[in-house]
């Protein structure tokens, strides 16, 4: 039995083909000014009456980018989310607390954090000691941010990327302070 008479091969080949056409046709009509829908995410769009609210009552903003590095995924998309975070934060002239487990993943954070800062034209505002490493190790990273929410008791705890079973402990901390 050759490649070509392999009925897996043309199985595969009819799959790949109709998405290419589906994603060729979605491509064309955008170009020819169709709307494309996206569903809105009500998550996300609370993030800015929760800033607001955290600011207000005059306690800091908390974000975790999660616990892997960089060549993870999900640690990249929640530093695009605290863009806007640190953004809100900016208009909303209030503190922004982010603990890194990663040196590189922490001079991401500060240069996220500070271009949201600039762009939201309160520079001054900006301090980069916000934004700190805590360890590599996992247990020492949860004591410590654990310790933080305690002592400065966030008004909103963002927990976004990549977690394992330290994520528990944090949304627990956060929620004894009262943190949204």
């Amino acid at each position: 039995m050759t490649a070509i008479s392999d009925p897996g091969v043309w199985n595969v080949a009819i799959v790949v083909g109709a998405v290419a056409l589906t994603v060729a046709s979605c491509i064309l009509s955008a170009r020819r000014g169709r709307r494309i829908a996206v569903r809105s995410m009500e998550p996300l769009a609370k993030m800015a009456p929760a800033v607001e609210s955290a600011v207000k009552k005059g306690r800091p903003v908390l974000f975790v980018p999660g616990s892997r590095d960089l060549d993870n995924m999900q640690t990249v998309a929640s530093l695009s989310l605290l863009a806007e975070i640190a953004r809100l934060v900016a208009e909303s002239r209030g503190v922004l607390l982010v603990p890194t487990n990663r040196s590189l993943v922490m001079d991401t954070a500060r240069d996220v954090c500070r271009k949201a800062f600039a762009a939201a034209g309160r520079l001054d505002d900006w301090n980069p000691d916000w934004v700190s490493y805590v360890s590599d190790d996992p247990l020492g990273y949860v004591a410590r941010v654990e310790g933080m929410i305690a002592r400065e008791k966030p008004g909103v705890a963002f927990l976004f990327g990549s977690f394992s079973s330290e994520s528990l402990l944090l949304a627990e901390g956060g929620h004894q302070v009262g943190s949204i």
